[in-house]
């Protein structure tokens, strides 16, 4: 029999067909959001926040750890909102791509499929039905859009 049993979880080896069908449906979630979001990838900067958050900000432009500690300073926001983490992403894709807005979306595409799976696994975990977390994430994925 092939099964072991770490930490009191039993795990069946021979029985993978949980792991397969989860798979299948992360993938579809990862595929549906990715067609979602893809024309994305096409477009430059938009007349929204871009020129205040990458075009002008100067903040992004100091990836060195004084410059991440200013980005983290409650006094730098950026339209009056508090995100460092933004700050440092931003950064970093300056550091690689100066200006290039196929890079920022593309990096921001990345970071939002990550997010996809990791909600798919909490709602899976929360629920155990993969038909479920796949909806539930579906819907969520698809709500800004209605």
């Amino acid at each position: 029999m092939n099964s072991f049993q770490s930490k009191g979880a039993y795990v069946d080896l021979e029985n993978k067909s949980w792991f397969k069908n989860q798979l299948t449906w992360m993938f579809l979630a990862l595929l549906l959001t990715l067609l979602a979001i893809y024309p994305c990838l096409q477009n430059g900067w938009v007349n929204w926040d871009d020129s205040v958050y990458v075009t002008q900000n100067g903040i992004i432009r100091d990836l060195s750890w004084t410059g991440i500690v200013n980005m983290f300073d409650p006094a730098n926001r950026v339209l009056d909102t508090y995100t460092p983490l933004t700050l440092v992403s931003l950064a970093i894709d300056y550091a690689f791509n100066q200006n290039d807005a196929v890079a920022y979306h593309s990096t921001n595409v990345l970071l939002h499929l990550i997010n996809v799976l990791l909600v798919f696994l909490l709602i899976f975990k929360l629920t155990k039905n993969n038909l479920k977390a796949f909806l539930l994430r579906l819907f969520l994925d698809y709500t800004p859009c209605i």
